[in-house]
């Protein structure tokens, strides 16, 4: 039996400044994390920055950049190794992240509509590797890595359909690492998956806006996988299957309070459904 006592401290601060440069606007959010663990006896803190320039231009947009150096301490279940070994004085995680983004807000259709994109890169300077066993994550707290993510993220959402909210968004990504000692190079990690493209769209009966129905899909492309017993220290991955799924769903609205003003509920709206997920029965791998 090992018995494990670990005191933790933690503190947060943030503040931002507001600047008007004519008829624009610069919004500048600073913040510090502070975070003590007494089990690694450990002091780490992790400041970041934002920037958000709005400029008086016809279309609303939005631009931001932020930078932040983040430090994160262990939890219990990434210092538990493969065989049960336990190791108690593992240092934080730490890792650059750089951000690059905006929002334009639009009207297509005499309807509201809003953009979003983000270019991101994350310098991942000490990482705790780890596979993905079934549906648990199994770390490896004897082994460091050092890595990046990188990618490109595309949001469209809006009134598709009339009075209605739904969206579209595609995903790039790419996130590989390198294990520290191990003599094998660059491996991708166990979230290394390029493609990601989901699609939600809402729509009523033309006669009867109280019947609503939704389409939801989703598609991500390969992502590694580990061979049963794997000790994540060498180069032979399984890229499973691109994942794949659709899911529908019909709904009716009981009741709305604005609608019943003389006889209001406690309960402002009452809705009722059913959804089928899944529905084209494809067979998606973990």
């Amino acid at each position: 039996n090992i018995a494990y006592v670990s005191n933790e401290y933690g503190a947060f601060v943030q503040n931002s400044w507001k600047f008007q440069l004519g008829d624009d606007l610069l919004t500048i959010v600073t913040g510090l994390r502070a975070a003590f663990k007494s089990s690694n006896n450990q002091f780490v803190a992790s400041p970041r920055i934002r920037l958000s320039y709005k400029p008086d231009w016809k279309t609303d947009a939005l631009f931001r950049i932020a930078v932040g150096y983040y430090y994160q301490p262990p939890f219990f279940k990434e210092m538990v190794g493969p065989q049960g070994d336990f190791y108690p004085e593992m240092k934080a995680q730490e890792a650059i992240h750089y951000l690059v983004g905006g929002d334009v807000f639009l009207r297509m259709w005499d309807r509201p509509f809003k953009f979003s994109y983000d270019l991101y890169y994350k310098d991942l300077r000490k990482v705790i590797p780890y596979i993905v066993d079934n549906v648990k994550l199994q770390y490896f707290p004897n082994q460091t890595a050092h890595g990046f993510s990188t990618g490109l993220e595309f949001k469209l959402n809006g009134e598709f359909i009339k009075n209605t909210e739904s969206w579209v968004s595609l995903a790039f990504l790419k996130t590989m690492e390198d294990i520290d000692g191990d003599n094998y190079g660059w491996i991708r990690r166990p979230t290394d998956q390029l493609v990601n493209f989901g699609l939600f769209v809402q729509d009523y009966l033309p006669w009867d806006e109280t019947i609503k129905m939704f389409i939801a899909m989703n598609y991500g492309s390969s992502i590694p996988s580990n061979t049963p017993g794997d000790q994540r220290n060498n180069n032979y991955v399984l890229p499973l299957p691109s994942y794949q799924r659709m899911d529908i769903g019909i709904s009716k609205a009981l009741y709305n309070k604005e609608n019943h003003e003389s006889k209001p509920w406690i309960i402002s709206n009452l809705w009722v459904g059913i959804e089928v997920l899944n529905v084209l029965d494809n067979y998606n791998y973990i």
